[in-house]
């Protein structure tokens, strides 16, 4: 989805805000096909479906982040904590691990995409710590050992390149 986006502004066919609009409205559209897939109890489709959807808003925040410039630090960090939160209210409510580590994967992401300078190291190490602790909250309702070995070595992988990048007096 983001390759034609990208495709279709770069030949002239629409604008960057429109572009947004219909990714924002094709995450949406999954997540109204997951429902109804839910509905017809075709479970795994409509994992398939929770899956593309946080994936594709996750991507729209970045383009409309990064690409564009549209979003300034802080709103964007809100709108991709709200991702987040609605991945992991998703896995939970329909009993999705998949869609449990995609919100995982791309929590972790987050500080990476954001301005560096949007936080601190004490920031940083909270806002890693909270995530961690949403992932250990899934996991002791779900049992989900995937989740918790993601989590485990995505955290160790976070504070490394945060140890490895920050300077120390």
């Amino acid at each position: 989805i983001g390759y034609v986006f990208k495709l279709i502004h770069e030949k002239g066919f629409i604008r960057e805000e429109y572009i947004l609009l219909v990714g924002a409205l094709a995450g949406g559209a999954f997540t109204a096909a997951g429902f109804f897939v839910r509905y017809k109890k075709r479970f795994v489709l409509s994992q398939v479906l929770f899956g593309g959807a946080v994936a594709v808003f996750y991507l729209t925040a970045f383009a409309a982040y990064v690409r564009y410039g549209l979003l300034d630090d802080g709103l964007a960090f809100i709108f991709l904590s709200l991702i987040t939160i609605s991945a992991y209210v998703l896995a939970l409510t329909f009993n999705s691990l998949s869609v449990s580590v995609i919100g995982l994967l791309g929590s972790l992401f987050i500080p990476f995409i954001i301005d560096s300078g949007f936080f601190g190291v004490g920031a940083f190490g909270l806002y890693v710590f909270a995530v961690a602790l949403m992932s250990t909250i899934v996991y002791f309702f779900k049992r989900w050992r995937v989740l918790q070995f993601a989590s485990i070595i995505s955290l160790l992988s976070v504070l490394t390149k945060l140890l490895l990048s920050s300077t120390f007096s």
